[in-house]
């Protein structure tokens, strides 16, 4: 996969996503593993001020996590230590520390979120 620039902007977890789609031609970024997720809370910290994005992940009725555009089951995860994710999207936070998962609100309006796309094959 490869992953489009962190898009800098306030926008809802929903129309993220949409952007992603029609604009960006891919989808909010969804991280299946540790180097991914360390890879994905660099770009944020070198393109984005507020250091939060929007990903792809998002809480169904039985409090399980899936990602919001090919529906698998999220089977990594990496929340904050002081975090529980209570709301139903989530987000990559980059600190000193590493990079983090909290949860958002899905209709509040927040800073950044990365879009994953295909990698086009060569011809």
């Amino acid at each position: 996969m490869s992953y489009d620039q962190i898009i800098s902007g306030i926008s809802k977890g929903e129309d993220n996503a949409k952007m992603c789609r029609f604009i960006h031609g891919g989808y909010l970024v969804e991280i299946t593993s540790e180097d991914e997720n360390t890879f994905v809370g660099k770009l944020i910290k070198t393109h984005v001020t507020q250091m939060l994005s929007w990903i792809g992940a998002r809480r169904g009725r039985y409090d399980n996590w899936s990602w919001m555009h090919t529906g698998r089951d999220v089977t990594y995860t990496d929340w904050a230590k002081e975090e529980r994710p209570s709301w139903s999207c989530a987000g990559i936070i980059y600190s000193t520390w590493g990079a983090y998962w909290a949860p958002l609100l899905c209709r509040v309006y927040y800073v950044g979120y990365v879009c994953e796309r295909p990698v086009s094959e060569p011809m």
